[in-house]
């Protein structure tokens, strides 16, 4: 009598999963609709980033003349590691200098960055993945975001 029930209980936690990772899916993926045209216009910060990527792939150097450096201002004041950086550089190299796909580059680092933050090995941090994936804005919260003190 307890293993239909069982059964059901199982089928159950599998569809939230999927239905979990199908709004996952289908959140990120529009983080790739329209990048050329949404939001309208290209903002100073894309515009400083931007020049910043494309000095580096072509001379070698950031928007402010040092030579391979290992951290570089970013948007008028927000320094960005190299770890940042140079992938930038990497990307553009292969999907080229445009609005698209600088956008595109942040994107797909703002869903690697929000997946590996939100799984760090914490009491909350699977429960929070979701959220962090389905985050909209660049910072999404961590495992520590919605912890309460004793």
């Amino acid at each position: 009598m307890n293993k239909p029930k069982n059964e059901m209980n199982r089928r159950l936690q599998h569809l939230t999963f999927v239905f979990i990772v199908l709004i996952i899916v289908i959140v990120n993926s529009l983080r790739f609709f329209k990048l050329a045209g949404v939001p309208m216009g290209y903002h100073v910060d894309e515009s400083s980033s931007s020049l910043t990527v494309e000095c580096l792939g072509t001379e070698g150097i950031d928007s402010l003349g040092v030579r391979y450096p290992f951290f570089s201002d970013f948007g008028y004041g927000t320094p960005k590691p190299f770890l940042y950086m140079y992938p930038a550089v990497v990307w553009t190299k292969v999907f080229g200098y445009s609005i698209p796909s600088f956008r595109a580059y942040t994107a797909a680092w703002m869903i690697v960055g929000s997946s590996a933050f939100s799984c760090l090995p914490a009491d909350s941090g699977v429960s929070l993945m979701p959220c962090g994936l389905c985050w909209p804005h660049p910072f999404p919260p961590g495992p520590g975001a919605f912890r309460v003190s004793p």
